[in-house]
């Protein structure tokens, strides 16, 4: 399993502790907000944009999603550079660009944590990435294929899977202490939708006595162990 080290998951609360300095408490625009995040971020390789989703984001919420680019990881390869590239991709998905969002405390946490959960996300495809330069790693899809169906081989690909279970294991965290969080990875049938939905999804999507459901509770369990 690719795995975030401890040394770059404290570099990475250390920087979001910055931005929460920043933001909380504090109207700001979309461009003033992703400003901040970019400062800090940009040391991990990563670009900042915003995205207006309308009202199913609250006027004063934000949340995340991210993307990995291989080939800025292949251009590094092929140039022998040391310098850090921009390779993954941080959205925050916003309600409106155009008025002022004021960020409170119990709403950062769930960015925080949507944030952390993005980039390492994104930062184990990395990883992945690194260990074969050159090689298609993508998911396969037919082009017969219906969406659903294009989920099911998404989902499936191993690794998605390494990097969900780093999600589920990050759900958890989120309610439970580490111990608390491995003694319910070993109850996972007890797991419920506000804990983690990319697990509930996964178990809705394939049976909670699938192969694929045993293969990510046994690697989020790992995830806890380190």
């Amino acid at each position: 399993m690719n795995e975030i080290t401890l040394l770059e998951r404290t570099r990475m609360k250390k920087l979001l502790k910055r931005v929460k300095t920043q933001m909380v408490g504090n109207p700001l625009y979309a461009d003033e907000i992703q400003a901040i995040f970019q400062e800090q971020l940009d040391p991990l390789g990563v670009e900042v944009t915003t995205y207006p989703y309308g009202d199913d984001i609250g006027r004063n919420q934000i949340t995340a999603n991210g993307y990995f680019d291989a080939t800025e990881l292949e251009l590094e390869e092929e140039l022998d550079i040391d310098a850090v590239l921009v390779d993954i991709e941080l959205v925050l998905i916003l309600n409106s660009e155009d008025d002022p969002i004021t960020i409170n405390n119990k709403d950062w946490k769930f960015l925080e944590h949507q944030v952390k959960q993005t980039l390492e996300h994104e930062m184990i495809h990395r990883e992945q990435a690194k260990k074969r330069i050159g090689a298609d790693f993508m998911p396969i899809y037919n082009q017969h294929m219906d969406e659903e169906q294009k989920r099911i081989v998404y989902l499936s690909d191993p690794d998605e899977i390494d990097a969900y279970a780093n999600d589920v294991a990050l759900d958890l965290l989120l309610h439970y202490t580490y111990m608390g969080a491995y003694a319910r990875l070993r109850e996972y049938k007890q797991i419920r939708q506000e804990e983690s939905p990319i697990f509930c999804e996964y178990v809705d999507t394939f049976g909670w006595n699938s192969e694929t459901v045993h293969i990510i509770v046994k690697k989020a369990l790992k995830r806890l162990e380190t």
